[in-house]
């Protein structure tokens, strides 16, 4: 069984869990200077390269047999509304391309139930973590919240 569990943004987060195995990481899916580079050419609404990279780390993964990731309800702007549902839309697609049978969205306040705080701030997250086995210091906070809901779906997931 192959689960990959995503904390989506610009730094995407990452966890997956490889028949017993697991590893982590962050994805940087675009610096600053691309970012900008790309919203000067006035391309941010149609080819957005966060959602090509987000596409190809994914592919470079293997195949998966689920895919679960952080739903995001609640933005500031629209322009983070627009960053994050090309992300998600690009997760979708991946997914059935692949074939992978079951994409699972885990609200964000589910995911901090499960770390033990609904309204769990950062370093909440990265204590709980360390407390169920996490123990790599130089992680950020998107790679903490992967491996939470990475977590959550080995736990929760019935077919494992």
């Amino acid at each position: 069984m192959r689960i990959l569990a995503l904390d989506l943004g610009t730094r995407t987060g990452w966890a997956l869990f490889d028949n017993g195995e697991t590893q982590s990481g962050t994805w940087r899916l675009a610096t600053p200077k691309e970012i900008k580079a790309q919203a000067a050419a006035k391309r941010e609404r149609c080819c957005d390269i966060r959602a090509g990279r987000l596409r190809s780390l994914i592919e470079g993964v293997g195949p998966v047999d689920r895919i679960y990731f952080e739903d995001v309800q609640f933005v500031g702007s629209v322009m983070q509304v627009q960053l994050w549902s090309s992300l998600r839309a690009m997760l979708w697609l991946e997914a059935c391309k692949t074939m992978a049978p079951r994409v699972v969205a885990v609200p964000v306040g589910t995911l901090k139930k499960f770390a033990g705080k609904g309204n769990a701030d950062k370093a909440y997250m990265a204590r709980a973590a360390a407390a169920r086995g996490f123990f790599k210091s130089e992680a950020d906070d998107n790679e903490v919240d992967a491996w939470l809901l990475l977590q959550f779906a080995i736990q929760t997931d019935n077919t494992i």
